[in-house]
């Protein structure tokens, strides 16, 4: 439809400009003014609410559709922590049922181990506290030293001791020990000496713990170290030393009913060769060595005296060792008794009472004992000795043990006999231990010590049997001498210094010429003899 043209009653009406009020005029028909449309308050509400509405549905679609993707993840999401924790139960619940077998396969094996720690103790119920207190009863029960004195009450009460203080340490050291050895026996491509382990163990022990006294012996080793205290030597029946710078031997002394003695053989003497062989071309050590040999066996010996050779065949035997040596000394009217005491053992009180009955009664005026190289021994053998030459009731020893259940011991003289005549005691620095209890007896009974100084050596050791006859000696108290002070370290000091002639400063007493001995010389000197 064309501009300014206008439907009115169905009929198309045309106009045409008016006049200057813009009025058309009529033709043909009536003709209405039609006036402008202008937006009401009305309408702009309506206006305001549809869009109002139309955000608001658009964004209600917007978030119901995040909203139920949110829904859809947070499903998937509780979904996989179900399907985590459904996961991780069931891990949890293998476990718990690994855990079970195993704890079940390793009670089996408790109760099989326990069994047959049972049937190798005789343990009442297998534990490892149980076979340790059997264990270590067992061993109190055979040590020498403990088995002799102590009754059921006595091991019980050490027992326990042990084991509230030390049982702890005891596993985590044998728990490594166990570990190293398994190391061991399955991996180690040499071959494993277990006797030598066994000595080896015990030997790292008692240097690892300090015991610079302590001593680990073999059953062999112990063999010879028995028969040593009891004064018993197989052999020939010497004391021996180098002679001419190490091609020969020299008889120092021969002792008593011994195959030395019985073949003639004397102090002084020098053995050059032995079955054919010098002793130089074996050397000083290996032809020792060789003289020892077996108790039955025969060996024969080139000797020189006084620069004629011969030869000797000997048949080797158990000899009882000379431990005593005696001399008289000889001044005007004047006689002195010199008795050299080498070692104390099983047999040094008999033969030092002797000794002593023989100076009697040959009236003797002053008694010289020489402790020199004396290193020491049994503590049976040094109070015994003392017993005999102080007055009944003197002290003669007191020692505290480190064990508490040990009580500090006192020993005093019992033996009514008592040496009234002056003493003088001669003493170096390797006199030591039971010799420098003797010195230092004597020196407070009002003996007189010449020489130097003491080693030194305070502590008293005990020796006990392991189950595979070994043995084992530990440091196990300090002592003191008498009324006196322990003397560990420091030695027992002399009244008179006195030393060998110059020259003579490292020979050995057994080849010392009196005329270069200058504390027998002093001795001398102070008992009248000169």
């Amino acid at each position: 439809m064309p501009p300014g043209v206008r439907l009115i009653d169905g009929r198309r009406m045309g106009c045409k400009r008016g006049g200057a009020d813009g009025s058309v005029p009529e033709q043909g028909g009536t003709m209405e003014r039609l006036p402008k449309r202008i937006p009401t308050g009305r309408g702009i509400l309506c206006l305001i609410l549809c869009v109002f509405f139309t955000a608001l549905t658009t964004f209600q679609f917007s978030y119901y559709a995040a909203y139920t993707n949110y829904r859809v993840r947070m499903a998937e999401t509780v979904q996989a922590l179900q399907a985590e924790r459904d996961a991780a139960i069931a891990e949890r619940d293998a476990m718990i049922l690994a855990r079970e077998d195993t704890i079940a396969g390793l009670s089996e094996r408790a109760e099989a181990l326990s069994d047959r720690l049972v049937a190798l103790t005789g343990a009442e119920d297998g534990s490892a506290e149980d076979c340790l207190r059997l264990l270590l009863a067992a061993s109190l029960r055979r040590a020498d030293g403990i088995a002799g004195s102590a009754d059921e009450e006595y091991i019980d009460a050490q027992v326990d001791a042990y084991m509230e203080r030390y049982a702890s340490d005891f596993t985590a050291v044998a728990e490594k020990l166990l570990f190293l050895d398994y190391l061991y026996r399955t991996n180690y491509i040499g071959t494993l000496d277990t006797a030598a382990l066994d000595e080896s163990l015990a030997e790292a022990y008692i240097a690892a713990a300090g015991d610079i006294y302590g001593h680990y012996y073999t059953e062999e080793e112990y063999e010879d170290f028995r028969l040593s205290m009891e004064s018993a030597v197989c052999g020939i029946g010497t004391v021996v030393g180098s002679a001419d710078g190490g091609r020969a031997i020299a008889i120092l002394h021969v002792h008593s009913h011994s195959p030395a003695a019985t073949a003639g053989l004397q102090a002084g003497d020098l053995i050059r060769s032995l079955d054919g062989q010098t002793v130089e071309s074996l050397g000083y050590a290996e032809a020792c060595a060789r003289i020892a040999g077996e108790e039955g066996s025969t060996v024969t010996l080139g000797i020189e005296r006084a620069g004629e050779p011969f030869t000797r065949t000997l048949l080797r035997a158990r000899v009882t060792a000379d431990v005593v040596l005696t001399r008289i000394y000889t001044a005007g009217s004047d006689r002195i008794g010199y008795l050299r005491i080498t070692e104390f053992t099983a047999q040094t009180d008999s033969q030092f009472r002797k000794a002593c009955e023989e100076m009697e009664a040959a009236g003797v005026s002053a008694l010289i004992f020489d402790l020199r190289d004396n290193g020491g021994g049994l503590l049976s053998s040094i109070l015994h000795t003392l017993d005999y030459i102080c007055p009944a009731g003197t002290p003669l020893i007191s020692y505290e043990y480190r064990n508490p259940n040990l009580a500090r011991e006192t020993y005093y003289a019992e033996d009514p006999h008592t040496l009234t005549v002056p003493m003088y005691v001669l003493q170096n620095e390797r006199t030591a231990s039971a010799a420098e209890l003797f010195c230092a007896c004597l020196g407070q009974g009002g003996a007189t010590l010449i020489g130097t100084t003491t080693y030194g050596k305070g502590t008293m050791q005990t020796g006990y049997t392991l189950e595979d006859g070994s043995y084992i000696t530990v440091s196990v108290a300090l002592y003191a001498p008498g009324t006196g002070e322990n003397y560990e370290g420091h030695g027992v000091e002399p009244d008179y210094a006195a030393y060998p002639s110059e020259g003579y400063e490292e020979v050995s007493v057994w080849q010392l010429p009196a005329s270069k001995d200058g504390a027998l010389q002093t001795a001398l000197s102070l008992c009248g003899a000169g």
